[in-house]
């Protein structure tokens, strides 16, 4: 019998770890032990196991019965095992009994609770459960029948090009021999409807001037973590209602990923972004790992995505400082005295915030429609150097905004969303198609290929004066996506230059 664990990570990302239900019987005093390093729920098990075998017509075994949980390093979580351990007990039975039958060949999957009366109840976590039983070479899954539904819809969404074994709902526990025996067949049904997210092109969002559109339309298409520094009111909220809605869709195996991530956090599915407010603590970002239980944090459930950080200057220096590792290796490592695991956190930034505490601009002119500031110079020097230093660095735009949507839509210069996304959507093509990968994703050692097939391109970068290595490949990524946005095979000296204003915009 298997069942799906935790997870390991199998080729950079994450993959659920399949375990094996050994079982040993002898002539001694009746007794059933659970073996293995179970939770507490799963010791508990025993209770559950003898009353629904029993419950469903079928004896239980008299003899000593353990049951072992491999391997026994790993600390056993959650309700799920009790239909594998009982099937295990069943077919253990027979085989004391000398019941003939096909079930010693049959490698099982079993997942879902029992009932004292022999019921099998929905425990969820189909994606994890499915990819387990392939990585196990499953002959059967067998699942609560309530959960039959979403296992086929996973099957059907997560693993189309995989060859699934067949998948059978059971919902009371004496229906285990017809569907160990091979006596019945899967049934097969149109998969459950999925929950629908908003579509890439909305038409619903509020206008945004045009020079905002652009800084968005490079972001995305480049997939650039950015920072938009601005007055209350000049629309920073709305741009990154924008940056969602040009978000691109993701590939299978990062689909895959985030799911298994948001079903180890107790979420059915999981959102395209993680919007994160001003009170995130680092524990609840980075994520914890205790007593083999995990529990990703923020950073992990937006893999594959976007974090949208409302008013990051405001935000604890602690959380601001966690932001170093997912930015720079888009991995969260949790190291604790368990020992230490890593957990995928490739998103795309995308933060805001004001010039001050107050929310104005600072020596703004009196006929002017942006509101005056009225914090002391001090107070807004202390204020703006909570974003500087590292994290600032590793932030590949940082863009001051002036012009809010009112005034945009006032004179007229609203960017249209249709043709932002559209031009976008062609920018990012012709990039993956280039460089394999959006331009914000590349690794440094990709960016110092593309100089070294190119020597005139390092020569137009090399005019230019850094602070670091990192500062010279930001420019080099928003470069090479400026260039994508306006139909060139590779930057020029002038495009080198607006990338190189947009990196230092907000220094």
């Amino acid at each position: 019998m298997d069942y799906p664990e935790v997870f390991t990570l199998l080729n950079g990302n994450v993959a659920p770890r399949c375990q094996e239900i050994e079982i040993a019987s002898s002539y001694q005093i009746p007794l059933f032990q659970i073996i293995g390093l179970p939770g507490p729920e799963v010791s508990e098990a025993k209770d559950r196991i003898r009353a629904a075998i029993e419950s469903s017509g079928f004896e239980f075994p008299k003899r000593k019965i353990i049951v072992n949980l491999s391997p026994a390093s790993v600390r056993k979580e959650g309700t799920g095992l009790d239909l594998a351990m009982a099937v295990a007990v069943l077919i253990e039975g027979w085989k004391i009994e000398e019941r003939k039958g096909p079930y010693p060949l049959r490698r099982i999957f079993a997942w879902g609770e029992l009932g004292l009366d022999g019921r099998v109840k929905a425990v969820r976590s189909p994606a994890r459960a499915i990819a387990a039983a392939l990585r196990g070479d499953a002959d059967l899954i067998l699942i609560a029948k309530a959960d039959e539904a979403r296992f086929r819809l996973a099957v059907a969404e997560l693993f189309a090009e995989s060859d699934i074994p067949p998948i059978i709902g059971i919902s009371h526990f004496r229906e285990v021999e017809a569907a160990v025996r091979a006596e019945r067949e899967p049934e097969v049904g149109p998969p459950e409807k999925a929950k629908e997210f908003p579509t890439p092109l909305r038409r619903d969002l509020l206008p945004i001037p045009n020079t905002t559109a652009e800084i968005l339309q490079i972001a995305a298409a480049g997939s650039h973590h950015f920072l938009l520094l601005g007055p209350k009111g000049v629309g920073k909220s709305v741009a990154l209602e924008w940056f969602i809605a040009l978000q691109p869709a993701p590939s299978a195996e990062t689909t895959r990923t985030r799911r298994f991530l948001a079903e180890i956090s107790g979420r059915e599915d999981e959102l395209p972004y993680r919007r994160i407010g001003t009170q995130a603590k680092p524990a609840a970002l980075l994520g914890s790992y205790s007593g083999g239980i995990l529990r990703p944090g923020e950073f992990s459930l937006a893999h594959g995505g976007v974090l949208l950080a409302d008013e990051f200057p405001e935000w604890s220096r602690d959380s601001r400082e966690a932001l170093r590792e997912p930015l720079e290796r888009k991995r969260v490592t949790l190291t604790r005295v368990d020992g230490a695991l890593e957990l995928p956190s490739d998103f795309v930034f995308a933060g805001n915030g004001n010039l001050c505490p107050c929310g104005g601009v600072p020596d703004a002119p009196a006929d002017s429609r942006l509101p005056p500031c009225r914090c002391m110079p001090n107070v807004r020097e202390r204020y703006l150097a909570k974003i500087g230093g590292p994290i600032l660095d590793r932030l590949d735009l940082v863009v001051r905004l002036f012009a809010g949507p009112t005034e945009a839509l006032a004179n007229g210069v609203t960017g249209d969303f249709t043709r932002v996304a559209e031009k976008t959507s062609r920018a990012r093509s012709r990039l993956l198609a280039q460089y394999g990968t959006p331009p914000g994703k590349l690794a440094p050692e990709d960016l110092e290929e593309v100089l070294a097939a190119a020597p005139g391109l390092r020569l137009d970068l090399d005019a230019i004066p850094f602070r670091s290595f990192r500062d010279r490949h930001k420019t080099l990524r928003i470069a090479l996506t400026l260039a994508a946005l306006r139909d060139r095979s590779e930057p020029d000296t002038q495009i080198f230059r607006e990338a190189r204003a947009l990196r230092i915009g907000g220094a």
